[in-house]
């Protein structure tokens, strides 16, 4: 049995397909198809994403704010490969296996370099992020606030924040699927997952939508939906690159096309 999905193949980027409007509902529902075939383990690992949840935010309650960003960056760098191995699960579906644990520990070690690539991409958002909470802070009125300074600081702080979020969808919505897949580099994955969205603007903005949705339902239930909507999601992810990338390869022009 195969268990290497990736394929080495020459090329520059992907080209994008046209997506319909109503793709991303399609997305999710496949996703649940998936969710129901193997539904232990798939809620076993959205277990273990919601358990880290909930042992960073203890963490912040417990220590203060001082450990917000130390907390943030070790689920940069763990949900990564919980991801990595949601996908790996849809991977093995479509190609007529069975997935296991001992499999995924087959596959853990191979997969590690490639969630490493995100981590680092997300750490750098959030260090970004921080340097710029610390100037919005000096925006926030110390004492009597009035209604002009808490909107002017709600409102730049939003704006930034949804900005931030933004660039981290494009960057990364279908990157970490791109480098699982094919034997490319990081250049490459986050230039062909911009380009899927430059040609699906509208329908990219609904994904980013329904995806944000999820995790504030996830954020709302102090992270037990995750066990459902962390594979839930990913798997619906995985059917968002499949259907957004077209992946025959032309290894003379050096594009897949």
């Amino acid at each position: 049995m195969k268990n290497n999905p990736r394929h080495n193949v020459p090329i520059k980027y992907f080209n994008s397909s046209t997506i319909e409007l109503s793709a991303p509902f399609l997305w999710l529902q496949k996703g649940w198809e998936d969710l129901c075939k193997i539904p232990y383990l798939s809620c076993f690992i959205g277990l273990c994403f919601s358990l880290l949840i909930l042992t960073a935010s203890y963490i912040v309650f417990r220590f203060g704010a001082l450990m917000i960003l130390p907390s943030c960056i070790f689920l940069a760098w763990v949900t990564p490969l919980l991801t990595y191995l949601l996908y790996h699960i849809s991977w093995s579906m479509t190609q007529g296996h069975t997935p296991s644990l001992f499999m995924f520990c087959i596959v853990l070690k191979r997969y590690l370099i490639q969630s490493t690539w995100v981590a680092v991409l997300l750490s750098i958002i959030l260090l970004f992020w921080m340097r710029i909470e610390g100037i919005l802070y000096a925006l926030y009125p110390e004492s009597t606030p009035t209604w002009q300074n808490l909107m002017l600081f709600l409102t730049v702080g939003s704006f930034i924040g949804a900005l931030l979020a933004a660039i981290t969808f494009m960057l990364l919505v279908f990157t970490p699927q791109i480098l699982m897949e094919h034997d490319v580099d990081l250049v490459t994955a986050l230039y062909s997952s911009l380009k899927a969205i430059q040609k699906n603007k509208l329908v990219m903005c609904l994904w980013a939508c329904l995806i944000g949705s999820g995790l504030m339902l996830g954020l709302v239930t102090l992270g037990f939906a995750f066990i459902i909507l962390m594979p839930l999601y990913s798997y619906a992810s995985w059917h968002a690159y499949q259907g957004a990338l077209n992946m025959n390869a032309n290894t003379e022009q050096g594009v897949c096309a």
